[in-house]
C-alpha cells in the first residue's frame, strides 16, 4: 500500500507540531516551483520568542551573538577617508531557512493510522524521503519551495555599542 504524504501535515498536528503543518500545508498548497526559482516566503509562521529561543540551542546561539557582540566586528572605512562615529542602539536577529526538498534526505516513517513517526524503526510505518516530495509534485502541479524567514527579534543594546568608522 502507497502512503500518501498529504496526510504528515495530519500527523504533524496529532503531535502539535503546528509550525511544521503549517509550512508543509503552505508547500503542498503552492504551485510548483523549485528553488532557487522560489515562490513567495513565508514570514508569518515562525517566531524568535514563541519557538525558536524555546530550543536551547538556538538559545544558546542567540545567547552567544548578543554577548559576542558579533556586528561591531571589522567595519569598512568610509569612501574618502572620512571618519564616521557610529552607534548602535538596538540590533535585530532573525532565522531564514529554504523549505524545500531537493537532495537526498530521509524523512522518517510514517503511519497515518496511529499518527506514529519514527526516525528509526522501519516497522512503524512508511519510509519518506525528500524523493516522494519531488514524485508528488511532478503529477499534482503544486509543492512550491519557499523561503522562511522569522519575525525579528530586536534587542536594545546597553549599554549602546560605539566605534570610529
Amino acid at each position: 500500500m502507497t502512503f500518501d504524504i498529504t496526510k504528515i501535515p495530519g500527523i504533524m498536528r496529532s503531535k502539535t507540531w503546528l509550525n511544521a503543518a503549517r509550512l508543509m500545508d503552505s508547500w503542498f498548497s503552492r504551485p510548483s516551483g523549485v528553488a532557487p526559482a522560489y515562490g513567495p516566503p513565508d514570514t508569518a509562521t515562525i517566531r524568535m520568542d514563541t519557538w525558536v529561543l524555546r530550543f536551547p540551542r538556538a538559545r544558546q546561539v542567540y545567547d552567544q551573538l548578543i554577548r559576542e557582540r558579533v556586528w561591531a566586528g571589522s567595519v569598512a572605512p568610509a569612501p574618502g577617508g572620512a571618519r564616521f562615529q557610529v552607534t548602535i542602539t538596538e540590533v535585530g536577529i532573525y532565522i531564514r531557512d529554504s523549505y524545500d526538498f531537493n537532495g537526498d534526505q530521509d524523512l522518517g516513517y510514517w503511519d497515518d493510522t496511529d499518527n506514529s513517526v519514527s526516525m528509526i524503526n522501519p516497522l512503524s510505518g512508511t519510509k519518506v524521503t525528500n524523493a516522494d516530495f519531488r514524485a508528488w509534485r511532478a503529477p499534482n502541479g503544486r509543492g512550491g519551495d519557499f523561503l522562511v524567514f522569522s519575525d525579528v527579534k530586536r534587542t536594545t543594546l546597553r549599554p549602546p555599542d560605539s566605534f570610529l568608522v
